[in-house]
């Protein structure tokens, strides 16, 4: 997900140039290099992988592989999912932070798309459509969850209400899992 960073007295323009992309590895070295790769082809310029302490050669590793385009922060303890992301987000000084699992990549035009949502001032945050490797939309919005929500997943009732359109009968946001989904989640 993306996140705006507050900017004291500064209207920022929104676009791939003002994003800073942080990506967290603990022992996928090959995947957060695949990951940094295609962000560094959707036009990113400031990429920072957080090497989580993996002790698996994965700092060698990204090191190498990496050092044309990316900068790589080792930690010296794996301190988490927050943790290693926060370390990224100070890395950087731009108003945007692009946060990426190294299990994933980006499509071309997706950091472009993704700084265009906070033209709108109220976006705080930016999360965009889920693929499966096959392309297939994966649910990426939900709503919070209540007992009400539990217990329609619970009862299988969720897969009848994305089948039929039931909104109010499941977690997911977005029903029609098309990437179009804008609203709260």
């Amino acid at each position: 997900s993306l996140a705006a960073q507050p900017v004291a007295g500064k209207q920022i323009e929104p676009s791939a140039a003002q994003v800073d992309v942080v990506i967290l590895n603990y022992r996928t070295a090959p995947l957060a290099v695949r990951a940094a790769a295609s962000a560094r082809a959707d036009g990113a310029d400031s990429i920072t992988i957080v090497e989580n302490d993996s002790g698996d050669g994965s700092l060698e590793a990204l090191t190498r592989e990496t050092r044309d385009f990316a900068r790589v922060i080792a930690m010296p303890r794996n301190g988490g999912f927050a943790y290693g992301n926060n370390a990224g987000a100070r890395a950087g000084d731009r108003p945007l932070i692009l946060f990426m699992n190294a299990d994933t990549r980006l499509e071309n035009g997706a950091l472009e798309a993704l700084a265009a949502a906070f033209l709108d001032d109220k976006v705080g945050a930016a999360a965009p459509a889920l693929f499966y490797p096959d392309g297939r939309p994966q649910a990426s919005a939900y709503r919070f969850i209540t007992p009400w929500g539990l217990l329609c997943a619970h009862l299988g009732i969720e897969k009848l209400a994305v089948r039929f359109g039931l909104a109010g009968l499941s977690g997911n946001a977005d029903l029609a899992r098309n990437g179009d989904y804008s609203g709260p989640v």
